[in-house]
């Protein structure tokens, strides 16, 4: 199709200026994995370091991936009278309209997300007035749409500005593929901007952001399976998922203890105020017991948490009793509520050399994994043992932590995946990391971690972890 000129007749319908069949009819270059992989870096490491210019990052990656005159990113903004979508980052030759607006309606982005798909324009200007005073001229137009919390949300986009540059399918799929960046990061962002209003908030915003990285991330790592330098980027991008989980992690703990801590100071708060207006010394006294036991609960949950700061470094001997004992207690409340009886066996073993903070992030997302299992269940019970155990094939000693819950169960499906990255079995969102995670630290350990599951019987997780040597944790 010959490039149609700035002096073409408008045209009636939007269909007249969509060429998106031409993106499988032209010459297409072959992907170049190498630059794509360093692009995913850069937005990583920009991610973290300025999340704040990271849609201007996207949009700097896609122009020079693409080869285009310009590109940006607009996102919609919903209003009563008119929505708009305006451009929040812009790179190339439009960056002068960066924040400039178009009202949906009137706008190709309009159209890329009504079609939920990714389109190419020949001159868009023909059939949109409101681009007519764009300068410079927009010869071709390719936007990928993307959307958050399952409504759009905006566009990427990139444009020729000379009738020579046209664009073809290895330019549609890179969009694509930083579309799905593009959504997650601007999910961090929004996390980012409100993390003073509320830390629960925040936390929830962060793992949507990472499920929405997911994808990208996934179709990163299959296109550069094989190839010389795949394993140790995949390595790198793997070890900055394992870092914001644990920080995810850290965030989640924070909260928790905090719940443990402000729920029976709010307690003895009332109980004090009861005993000061009590009828009787015999009911003051009660009060004032009662008032007592919460705050015993205040100094166990104190305790334990200086044991986490101080224990969380280096390798020491830990009691894996307290460890899901703490797991436990954080859990306390949400435990009581659902009625879910519990059940402790605990055989004497000795103490395990390891990373107590990391076994404890083990047993926080195995017990909360239960708990989530075992929602809306009749007669919940959740059977936690401790037991001396040995592997025979490594011919070597351990323990065997077991954490079992009576809830919805898995299908074989389900199960022979629950380890992977970003797969979750649950319907409500979430991130999927955290079994993949325990994973990674129990074989850190040299140890290993199973599943046996049935749908509506329930799940068992079984951690083994060997006894080490102090020698093998200054070596590894």
């Amino acid at each position: 199709m010959e490039a149609i000129s700035p002096m073409s007749e408008f045209a009636n319908s939007v269909d007249d200026v969509l060429i998106t069949s031409e993106l499988v009819m032209r010459p297409s270059r072959p992907p170049d994995y190498e630059a794509q992989s360093h692009a995913m870096l850069d937005l990583a490491e920009e991610l973290r370091t300025n999340p704040g210019g990271v849609l201007h990052k996207v949009a700097e990656l896609a122009m020079k991936l693409c080869h285009a005159g310009s590109a940006g990113i607009s996102i919609l903004e919903p209003s009563d009278e008119r929505d708009l979508f305006r451009w929040h980052a812009i790179a190339g030759s439009l960056s002068p309209n960066i924040f400039g607006t178009l009202p949906r309606s009137a706008s190709p982005c309009g159209t890329a997300i009504a079609r939920n798909r990714v389109l190419l324009f020949n001159e868009p200007d023909r059939f949109y007035p409101d681009l007519r005073g764009v300068s410079p001229h927009i010869y071709e137009s390719l936007l990928a749409p993307w959307s958050t919390d399952g409504g759009p949300a905006g566009t990427l986009w990139v444009v020729a500005h000379t009738p020579d540059l046209r664009f073809d399918a290895e330019d549609a799929r890179i969009l694509q593929i930083l579309a799905k960046f593009a959504s997650g990061a601007y999910q961090m962002v929004l996390s980012l901007q409100e993390a003073q209003a509320s830390q629960v908030e925040l936390e929830k915003r962060i793992e949507e952001s990472a499920h929405l990285l997911a994808d990208a991330f996934k179709i990163l790592r299959a296109e550069m399976a094989g190839r010389a330098q795949a394993d140790r980027r995949r390595k790198q991008a793997e070890s900055a998922l394992l870092e914001s989980e644990k920080q995810t992690t850290a965030g989640r703990l924070s909260s928790l203890i905090a719940d443990q801590i402000n729920n029976p100071l709010e307690a003895v708060s009332n109980l004090l105020y009861m005993a000061e207006y009590a009828t009787s010394i015999p009911e003051a006294r009660e009060h004032l017991a009662r008032a007592q036991t919460e705050l015993a609960r205040v100094g166990r949950t104190a305790t334990a948490a200086f044991r986490l700061d101080r224990r969380g470094v280096g390798a020491a001997p830990a009691d894996l009793g307290e460890i899901v004992e703490f797991a436990l207690a954080l859990y306390a409340d949400r435990i009581s509520q659902a009625g879910i009886g519990i059940q402790r066996r605990y055989k004497p073993q000795r103490r395990l050399l390891c990373f107590s903070g990391e076994i404890r992030q083990v047993m926080i997302n195995l017990i909360g994994n239960a708990l989530v299992a075992m929602k809306g269940a009749s007669a919940p019970r959740l059977l936690l043992r401790i037991s001396p155990a040995r592997d025979w094939e490594r011919s070597i000693a351990g323990v065997r932590l077991t954490v079992a819950d009576s809830g919805v169960g898995m299908a074989s499906a389900v199960e022979k995946r629950i380890f992977e990255p970003f797969f979750t079995a649950w319907e409500t969102p979430g991130v999927g990391l955290g079994l993949w995670v325990s994973q990674v630290i129990v074989s850190k350990h040299k140890g290993v971690l199973k599943v046996r599951s049935a749908p509506r019987k329930g799940a068992v997780f079984t951690v083994f972890l060997p006894y080490l040597q102090p020698s093998w944790f200054y070596s590894a």
